[in-house]
């Protein structure tokens, strides 16, 4: 670690012990637990997009999505190197019953899936287009490699949106998103940030135009 980045941590420590003490402060003087969490909470969200907007977050950089910020991580491959990560289409997640049909459906129709995560092998369909896990380094330069990222919310845990609607944007990909009350809150109108679908015959269609 460098000289700057230490005098940098022990600042951010010492801020962090004065916060403390404010916290224990107001708590003695009656206000609420939930006030001074919520008060906690903004300002570390603050502070965390200042350290992003100056550049102190090596590699990183400020991504603006709707309201919402989120760290930037747009990295590409070499050539020769993300000749071998390219695809149509990318879906990086567990191969969920719900999921499989839909990546079925775009597979037979001759586009190029490239499938990152688990038990894709397990079918029939997807199995040819498993990539296996990946480290993140891979991840993003596939993505970034890909001309669509696919989007699927998880219905068995009843998501509205998944790390992927953050990190796909974050990264500079194309994005093919399952339309969901919550994608359309984070995203807004159709277009500007992501394409929608609802239906397969529909995402077929998108992912082809």
């Amino acid at each position: 670690m460098n000289i700057r980045a230490r005098t940098r941590d022990g600042a951010r420590q010492e801020h962090q012990r004065a916060q403390g003490e404010d916290a224990d402060n107001r708590l003695v003087n009656g206000e609420s637990v939930g006030s001074v969490v919520a008060d906690a909470a903004e300002h570390r969200e603050r502070q965390n997009h200042e350290e992003l907007a100056s550049g102190q977050a090596d590699g990183l950089r400020l991504h603006f999505i709707g309201e919402r910020a989120v760290a930037a991580h747009q990295e590409r491959a070499q050539p020769e190197e993300e000749a071998g990560l390219a695809s149509d289409v990318i879906f990086v997640g567990g191969a969920d019953r719900d999921r499989v049909p839909l990546v079925a459906a775009l597979i037979a129709t001759g586009l190029r899936v490239a499938l990152y995560g688990g038990y894709w092998n397990r079918y029939a369909p997807t199995r040819e287009h498993h990539r296996g896990h990946a480290d993140p380094r891979t991840i993003r330069q596939a993505t970034a490699a890909a001309k669509i990222a696919l989007c699927l919310v998880r219905r068995a845990n009843r998501d509205g949106h998944v790390m992927r609607s953050f990190e796909i944007p974050a990264i500079g990909a194309c994005m093919l998103v399952e339309e969901t009350e919550e994608h359309r809150e984070i995203f807004s109108i159709e277009g500007e940030t992501v394409v929608y679908f609802r239906s397969i015959p529909e995402m077929i269609d998108k992912a082809r135009a």
